[in-house]
């Protein structure tokens, strides 16, 4: 081998040997500090703060993260609360921001604990609402449209499942028939006379079978339900 590939060898070898000795600091080498990740997603604040109190009972939960997520990542996103509630959530159109609207009013007075997951990661927050007689007006007119909103789908939904019950109640000479929509039964009051000369129960027994014969004629499905008749002779 050549003489001055051969001292170029070993000055290589002498440079090699001292970045590493300067390199070394108790006897391991050293390396970079960790450097965040481009598109590393964390959790900037949160509505309602952490520890913040009075929140209204119909207040909505928001968690800001520091970079837009896509919706495959949105999907990796939990939120659970102590004590549980159920809601609606939805994400802002950059993908920052991930809300969560109660379906019903959360509880007065109550300290709720949110956990967040996302990523691999977990972000946990809690809150206090405001008392029952501190609840501002415009949790108050909130709460009405509430019981409004949650009124009007019970009716729809009764109005759906029972399309003939606005045929109800009948009321007759002999008998009145009403339908309980909580027990799913009809109930059939009959109104036998005393001074009949027909006993007490062939006129029962002859108003039942006026009540079937009515429901029949206003096509009320009511071989479906129970009739619970209750005779009251007058």
């Amino acid at each position: 081998m050549p003489r001055y590939i051969l001292i170029g060898l070993v000055l290589i070898i002498i440079v090699f040997g001292v970045v590493l000795f300067f390199r070394r600091g108790t006897g391991q080498i050293q390396t970079p500090p960790e450097i965040t990740q481009p598109g590393e997603v964390n959790i900037t604040s949160t509505i309602p703060s952490d520890n913040q109190q009075q929140v209204g009972i119909f207040s909505d939960i928001s968690v800001s993260f520091s970079t837009p997520l896509n919706q495959r990542d949105q999907g990796f996103v939990k939120l659970s609360s102590n004590p549980e509630f159920s809601g609606v959530s939805r994400w802002s159109n950059d993908g920052r921001i991930f809300t969560l609207t109660p379906s019903f009013p959360l509880k007065a007075n109550q300290k709720y604990q949110i956990s967040i997951s996302h990523l691999g990661k977990t972000h946990e927050f809690s809150f206090s609402t405001s008392s029952q007689q501190i609840i501002s007006t415009e949790d108050q007119i909130k709460e009405q449209a509430a019981a409004d909103r949650n009124y009007a789908e019970g009716i729809k939904e009764i109005d759906a499942t029972y399309p003939w019950l606005n045929k109800l109640p009948i009321q007759a000479t002999n008998y009145f028939v009403s339908f309980d929509t909580n027990t799913k039964k009809f109930t059939a009051k009959l109104y036998p006379q005393t001074n009949s000369s027909t006993s007490i129960e062939a006129q029962n027994e002859q108003f039942k079978k006026e009540v079937l014969d009515k429901l029949g004629a206003l096509e009320i499905p009511y071989t479906q339900y129970t009739i619970d008749y209750i005779s009251t002779p007058e």
